[in-house]
């Protein structure tokens, strides 16, 4: 599978495998796709709606700037399969959702208490380095000393509040307009996938494309995305997001 766009960088060129690939920062704010700015790691919010920091895996702090517009804000910025079955193209039949994803590795997020399932042969950072169980890549995850983001196929990200919250938060209209919402369950669990566009009202470029798929775990939500160019093409990983989504589990 091909990691589709999903940068926060200054020059895609730096990266020499895969298509064309551009400049990506999704806007920060409070919500499951929250807060992904200079540095890629997931974003926690607290229940009354502030960001708040996370620690770096060598125990320096990773501030959190709120989304233009937010209260407190001076700037605005931020990776598919297993809800809903549906007729398999070759024969029509009803395929079990997440059926052809192979979820053979796992790991664990310690800051929203999850177990991820993730594709075989895919990777995360180290246990103990930045981004581990957060980015989710075909090609080795490191992020880098200078807080430059890596190209991430998949992204995770936490909310500690329930589902219909943290989907407002995430896709406020300020930033993103909804192309496409889905709401579903996996595994029995509340949830939805959302395909949504930057407004360029952030700094996402206006056009910017986003896949995240929501779900519930009790009254927390956990955010599975990925991002592509205005003038790119899907790199079609929904079916992976809602394979995760449908796999996650209570650490």
């Amino acid at each position: 599978m091909t990691a589709p766009a999903h940068r926060r960088g200054p020059d895609p060129a730096q990266h020499p495998a895969g298509p064309p690939r551009r400049t990506h920062r999704r806007r920060t704010g409070c919500g499951v796709a929250a807060v992904l700015a200079a540095l890629v790691v997931a974003g926690a919010c607290s229940s009354d709606g502030e960001l708040m920091d996370l620690d770096r895996a060598d125990g320096s702090t990773v501030p959190r700037t709120p989304a233009s517009g937010a209260p407190g804000s001076s700037t605005a910025p931020t990776t598919t399969a297993g809800s809903t079955a549906g007729p398999d193209p070759a024969d029509g039949t009803t395929t079990p959702p997440g059926a052809a994803i192979d979820l053979g590795a796992t790991c664990t997020w310690a800051l929203a208490d999850v177990t991820i399932r993730y594709p075989t042969g895919w990777h995360t950072p180290e246990p103990g380095s930045t981004g581990s169980c957060v980015l989710f890549d075909p090609a080795p995850v490191t992020v880098p000393v200078d807080s430059e983001a890596p190209l991430v196929a998949v992204a995770a990200s936490y909310d500690d509040r329930a589902l219909d919250s943290a989907a407002a938060a995430t896709f406020d209209p300020l930033y993103w307009s909804v192309l496409d919402e889905q709401r579903t369950t996996f595994d029995s669990r509340p949830g939805g996938c959302w395909h949504v566009v930057a407004t360029g009202q952030g700094l996402d470029e206006i056009g910017t494309n986003m896949i995240t798929c929501l779900v519930q775990l009790d009254g927390r939500t956990i955010g599975f995305s990925t991002m592509w160019a205005a003038d790119g093409d899907d790199p079609g990983v929904e079916p992976t997001l809602r394979a995760m989504a449908s796999a996650i589990t209570d650490a």
